[in-house]
């Protein structure tokens, strides 16, 4: 089921208007959007690392596809947010796990709020577990193979 709602504009001299929201369960998503291969993507972000005091975090990046075809020939950008949750030390209790889940849900919804009101452009953004290749690079980067 779509679930829809809108925003208020944003105040100032650059104001795009009221910014509408739909949120998509991953079956529902009116696109196709395509490989993940890397060379598929406009832009990939770098791997953001958030780790708290015990270890417990989560790797997360935006990777961008321009020019996807929307509703009647559309075309629209669409926002890839890919996250994993990474421990360096034993594996992460559940109540833990949780909260980032929440906080990544927290930090997309934020991001893509943000980036329709100040673009005034139709965009989408959706959650995306990564390929096998972000996933090589993440764990590269904690020296894990």
């Amino acid at each position: 089921m779509v679930r829809e709602y809108e925003l208020p504009p944003l105040e100032g001299p650059t104001s795009t208007g009221p910014t509408k929201v739909k949120i998509y369960s991953p079956k529902e998503i009116p696109f196709k959007i395509g490989s993940l291969e890397k060379q598929a993507f406009s832009s990939i972000d770098d791997w953001m690392i958030v780790l708290d005091k015990q270890g417990y975090g989560f790797g997360y990046r935006i990777g961008t596809k321009e020019g996807l075809i929307y509703e009647e020939n559309e075309p629209i950008t669409l926002f890839l947010h890919f996250a994993s949750l990474v421990a360096t030390s034993a594996s992460m209790p559940p109540e833990i796990v949780q909260r980032k889940q929440e906080l990544i849900k927290d930090i997309m919804q934020g991001y893509t709020i943000e980036r329709q009101q100040l673009s005034g452009q139709h965009i989408f953004s959706m959650f995306q577990n990564p390929p096998e290749w972000m996933l090589d690079e993440l764990r590269a980067m904690f020296g894990k193979r």
